[in-house]
C-alpha cells in the first residue's frame, strides 16, 4: 500500500496590516507607562506656543500631576476591585457551591482505582501551583524590602538625577522601578499561575462531585474551598482571588505613598540646602564687584544677651 503524499503547506504571505497592528499593540504598554512624560511634554509645547514665560514649569506641573494621579488611583482601584468582588450579596461563586450531579454508576466510565489515581494526580497539580504562587509572593516581598532599603540609601546620600533640564531624586526612580516590578509579579501570580490553579481545582471538584455518593472520601478540594473564604465585617467574603488582589494592592499602596512623599518632600529639602549655601557665596561676589572691598549690606543681628558674670561683678550687686 502506497503512502499518501503529504499535503502541501499553505504559502505564507506577508501581511503588512498584521505587522503594523502588532507594533501598535506592542507600543501601547510603553505609551501607558510614559503617559506622565508625554503629558508634560505636550503641556510644555502648548505653554511655549502660547507665549508663557515659564513653559518648563507648566510641563513639570502637568507631568508630575499625571504621575501623582496614577500612583494614587491604581492602588485604590485594586483595593476597590478586591472588595467589590468579595461582596456576599448577589454574588455567584465558584463551582464548588453548585448542586451535586447525580452519582455515576460503577463501571460506567472508569473503575474506582483509576478515578482515585486521577484524583491524586489532580491534588498534586494543585499543590504544585500553590507552591509556585507562594514562591512568587516570597520573591515579591523580597523585592519590596530591597526597594525600600535602596530608597532609604538614596535619600541618605541625596542622589539626584538630571534629565532634559529636569532634576528628580534617584529614590523616586528606584520606587517607580519597584512599582513596575511589583505589578509584574502581580500579573505572573494572578493572571498566570493562579488561573492554572483554578483549572486544576475545577477539574478536581468535578471528580469529587461525580463520586460524592459512592466515594464521599474524595472531598478534600471541596472542604478546602468551603473553609477558604474570609468573612469581613459581614459585608465581604474574601476568596483566594480577592486575597491575591488585596495583597498586591497593599504593597502597591506602600510604594505609591513612598513615591509621593519622596517627590513632594525632596524638592523642598534641596531648596533649603541651596538657600543655606547662598549667604556664604554672597560676600565673595560683592567683594569682586566692589573692586576687592566687601559689601556692607545691612544684616539683622540677633539681640545682645546680657553678660551674667558682669552683672554679678557690678558695684550694685556687692
Amino acid at each position: 500500500m502506497n503512502a499518501s503524499p503529504p499535503l502541501p503547506k499553505p504559502a505564507q504571505t506577508f501581511d503588512l496590516k498584521i505587522h503594523i497592528l502588532r507594533v501598535v499593540m506592542g507600543l501601547l504598554p510603553f505609551v501607558v507607562l510614559a503617559s506622565p512624560f508625554i503629558a508634560g511634554l505636550i503641556s510644555f509645547e502648548i505653554a511655549r506656543i502660547w507665549g508663557s514665560p515659564a513653559p518648563l514649569a507648566w510641563g513639570k506641573k502637568v507631568g508630575f500631576g499625571c504621575l501623582y494621579f496614577f500612583l494614587t488611583a491604581l492602588p485604590v482601584y485594586m483595593l476597590g476591585k478586591g472588595l467589590q468582588l468579595s461582596r456576599i450579596a448577589g454574588r455567584e461563586h465558584e463551582d464548588h457551591n453548585a448542586p451535586d450531579p447525580p452519582p455515576v454508576a460503577l463501571g460506567e466510565k472508569q473503575i474506582d482505582e483509576q478515578v482515585i489515581d486521577i484524583w491524586k494526580t489532580s491534588i498534586d497539580v494543585q499543590q504544585h501551583f500553590n507552591d509556585l504562587e507562594l514562591r512568587i509572593r516570597n520573591f515579591a516581598v523580597t523585592l519590596l524590602v530591597a526597594i525600600v532599603g535602596a530608597t532609604a540609601f538614596s535619600l541618605k546620600e541625596r542622589y539626584v538625577v538630571s534629565m532634559g533640564g529636569i532634576s528628580f531624586p534617584l529614590a523616586a526612580a528606584v520606587l517607580c522601578a519597584g512599582i513596575i516590578g511589583w505589578l509584574a509579579f502581580y500579573f505572573m501570580d494572578m493572571h498566570w499561575y493562579h488561573r492554572l490553579l483554578l483549572g486544576s481545582v475545577k477539574h478536581t471538584l468535578k471528580i469529587e462531585k461525580e463520586r460524592a455518593v459512592t466515594k464521599p472520601e474524595l472531598g478534600l478540594s471541596r472542604a478546602i474551598g468551603d473553609e477558604s473564604p474570609w468573612p469581613l465585617w459581614g459585608l465581604f467574603k474574601i476568596h483566594s482571588s480577592e486575597k491575591i488582589t488585596l495583597f498586591y494592592a497593599a504593597g502597591l499602596a506602600v510604594l505609591s505613598i513612598l513615591t509621593l512623599m519622596v517627590m513632594i518632600a525632596t524638592p523642598s529639602a534641596q531648596q533649603e540646602s541651596t538657600a543655606e549655601a547662598v549667604p556664604s557665596s554672597t560676600p565673595e561676589k560683592s567683594k569682586t564687584a566692589n573692586g576687592g572691598n566687601a559689601s556692607t549690606s545691612p544684616t539683622v543681628a540677633p539681640p545682645a544677651q546680657p553678660n551674667r558674670h558682669a552683672a554679678d561683678a557690678s558695684p550694685a550687686n556687692k
